[in-house]
């Protein structure tokens, strides 16, 4: 910006990225604004991270003793006293701290994780969920805050995807006053190499766990597996696999848990046990994408999976859900969106024709087209946009 370092403060509850999630997705949007000459401070409750460039600052854990929603309300205190002496240019937080210049919802509004949640159960969890909320101190505590940003119309709202847009229009815009909302739709890093290295890595990942050159693996990565669809994604497999010659060989991946074993009891009464590995959580999951054939995430709500993104990334076509942000990248053909992960017809039927190596390679094709959209450079050049916004408008 003109040869002068934005002082930059980005505020999150906990800065661990081997955690992934917001924390990953933190960290790389750090990166990428160090990289763009600015000067970069992470407020972090607690955190475990080093990284050229960035101070990250813990302010602690504040009555350690007591609930979970005071300490919460401590650190948000500590974040707005940091900020609050004039030391940065754009404070821009990823959970609600009121007073703030950008607030950046990367799992989505709160009324809207709240619904996606509820979604899943049935009619009487969904009742006992409702309940449960009443008396969950700490949810209630984030949408309150939540709420406030949105009530003081000031801080600018950059949405991770157009349907956690509309989501904050329908909860928080009702009369249509969404002049602060931005959409800075979400993006990813992916490793620099090239495509010897990806050979090699898928050759190796499928000698180690027995999977065949031409197995057609289909891979999920998720830490909920209730609501990441888990259990979708097996009954599903295995209605594919059910009388059908060509789905034989086919593989399912299942990264994320150490323990799985209510989802592994699952796939073995459903007959594919042995088609279905599960893998404890890892850090060569970009090996994994290498060595998979087509990316599957039935999400019951996500405001923009860097799953889905990474993979399409990486060449991967990929199945979601209308519940995903993310599925707007797929409609140009890189993959197929289901309208739920109960929409059993359209997941099996999505599901089988990726296993035509003809078809799979048409909408792998077709992933080239928007990979390069999906970058953290791209992402994080529209945050600049929106804090060179905010500069000249005081």
């Amino acid at each position: 910006m003109d040869g002068y370092k934005l002082r930059i403060a980005l505020i999150i509850e906990d800065m661990t990225p081997s955690r992934g999630g917001r924390e990953a997705s933190t960290a790389q949007i750090a990166e990428s604004l160090v990289a763009a000459g600015c000067e970069l401070t992470v407020l972090a409750q607690s955190g475990e991270w080093n990284c050229d460039g960035v101070k990250l600052q813990t302010l602690g854990r504040r009555g350690i003793s007591i609930s979970r929603e005071q300490r919460f309300a401590n650190f948000v205190r500590d974040a707005q006293k940091a900020i609050a002496g004039g030391a940065f240019d754009i404070t821009h937080a990823m959970l609600p701290v009121p007073g703030v210049d950008v607030y950046q919802p990367r799992g989505g509004c709160f009324p809207a994780q709240f619904a996606g949640n509820r979604r899943r159960k049935s009619q009487v969890g969904r009742t006992l969920s409702l309940l449960g909320l009443q008396f969950n101190a700490f949810r209630k505590q984030l949408a309150k805050l939540e709420s406030q940003i949105f009530a003081e119309r000031k801080t600018i709202i950059a949405a991770v995807s157009e349907m956690v847009a509309e989501e904050i229009r329908y909860n928080y815009y009702k009369k249509g006053c969404d002049e602060n909302l931005r959409v800075v739709f979400n993006g990813v890093d992916i490793p620099d190499v090239d495509a010897a290295t990806r050979a090699q890595w898928r050759g190796e990942i499928r000698t180690m766990h027995g999977i065949g050159d031409d197995d057609v693996v289909f891979l999920t990565v998720a830490k909920n597996y209730e609501l990441k669809g888990i259990g979708h994604a097996i009954r599903n497999f295995a209605a594919m696999k059910k009388n059908n010659p060509a789905a034989q060989n086919a593989r399912l991946v299942i990264i994320g848990r150490e323990n799985a074993g209510e989802f592994q009891r699952s796939a073995k009464s459903q007959g594919v046990a042995e088609s279905v590995l599960f893998v404890p959580p890892t850090n060569e999951i970009f090996q994994w994408y290498s060595a998979s054939d087509v990316c599957i995430l039935l999400s019951w709500y996500d405001a923009c999976s860097r799953v889905i993104l990474e993979a399409i990334r990486w060449g991967l076509p990929a199945i979601t859900t209308t519940y995903n942000g993310a599925a707007e990248i797929l409609t140009g053909g890189a993959g197929v969106v289901v309208q739920s992960p109960c929409d059993d017809k359209s997941i099996v039927a999505a599901m089988t024709e990726l296993l035509d190596p003809q078809k799979r390679c048409v909408r792998a094709k077709l992933t080239e087209s928007v990979a390069d959209n999906l970058s953290i450079t791209r992402h994080v050049e529209g945050l600049l946009a929106i804090y060179r916004e905010i500069l000249e408008k005081r």
